[in-house]
């Protein structure tokens, strides 16, 4: 590892969600998990490799969970390098790399905490955490996980009242207008947040509760009665969310289509032609009115001269009885 340079030090959240007032179990969840991200952001081969400094902000058993194996503090190494008795050239080399890498490795783990530390002072109100600090060194000797485990036991714990809200929150209507992994997320947030209050909800229950609040929508008719005819063992979390995943893509694509149809009908009935084709046509029109005022004068005239020499029309006939007298 090379030597460490703080201003190359850089979080993935410069700077954490402020906690307005006096925290709660769900800011304070949230501030951990920020924490949580920039502490991994900040890479070490200590704890397995693959979790950075996490160390610094879960408690030892925590980490333990998560990485499986346990995160050793890097030590302070001596002021200079312990060469041994009679070194070679090799060997002297190799002890300055060793130590220059231990002090590097070192600083850099202060300095995440403190950084780390940082951060959270400045997202929360010193109101709430100033029992910790003394009273002239303030908070040098108070790490981030003593913030967090005083902020954690003071603000931090779920009441009754709480889960109930969270129950309500996760049964809220779903607005199909919205897009459908918003319901996904919030279905996730609630789980989260009953989880720590204790108090889980199963994946058996989310499903019942989420095919509630789908069927409430009204425009799922058809996919829930094909995932409900689904074996019980079939009808998991994740296929519920894959399965109306695909139906809700699939109804926005068909809206969408309906809608282009609509505007393309419109587009017929409010077509217009070219100017010049518009001149064009009224020459044909202007034509054709001519013609057929002439074709009407043509008419008329045959119609008078017919009238006028025709011929006299026949006397009445007479009955056949005076007809058979007159010849006798």
């Amino acid at each position: 590892m090379s030597d460490f340079e703080p201003s190359g030090l850089t979080f993935t959240k410069p700077e954490l969600t402020a906690i307005n007032g006096e925290p709660t179990p769900a800011t304070m969840t949230l501030l951990q998990s920020e924490l949580n991200g920039n502490a991994i952001s900040v890479a070490s081969n200590r704890g397995g490799g693959q979790f950075g400094h996490l160390a610094l902000t879960l408690s030892d058993a925590d980490y333990l969970a998560v990485a499986h194996e346990a995160f050793v503090t890097p030590p302070n190494p001596a002021n200079t390098p312990i060469h041994g008795d009679a070194p070679t050239a090799h060997q002297t080399t190799e002890s300055n790399r060793a130590f220059l890498a231990a002090k590097s490795e070192y600083k850099l783990y202060l300095a995440v905490g403190q950084a780390l530390k940082k951060e959270l002072l400045a997202a929360v109100g010193d109101i709430y955490v100033n029992e910790l600090a003394h009273p002239t060194l303030r908070y040098a000797t108070v790490t981030v996980r003593d913030l967090l485990a005083h902020l954690f036991l003071t603000y931090g714990q779920i009441k009754s009242e709480q889960l109930k809200a969270n129950t309500t929150e996760l049964e809220r209507p779903w607005d199909p207008s919205e897009p459908i992994e918003s319901l996904w997320k919030r279905v996730q947030d609630c789980r989260a947040f009953a989880e720590l209050g204790n108090d889980p909800i199963s994946l058996a229950t989310t499903v019942r509760t989420v095919l509630l609040i789908i069927e409430k929508t009204g425009v799922f008719t058809l996919d829930l009665r094909f995932f409900r005819m689904q074996a019980a063992v079939a009808q998991t979390w994740p296929a519920l969310k894959q399965h109306f995943t695909e139906a809700n893509t699939n109804r926005k694509r068909q809206l969408t289509s309906e809608g282009a149809g609509f505007h393309r009908a419109n587009s017929a009935v409010n077509f217009s032609f070219p100017a010049e084709t518009n001149q064009t046509m009224a020459v044909v029109i202007a034509a054709a009115q001519a013609a057929t005022s002439s074709a009407k004068s043509a008419t008329a005239t045959i119609t008078e001269r017919s009238t006028t020499n025709a011929v006299p029309p026949l006397p009445p006939m007479l009955p056949r009885t005076a007809i058979a007298g007159a010849t006798a």
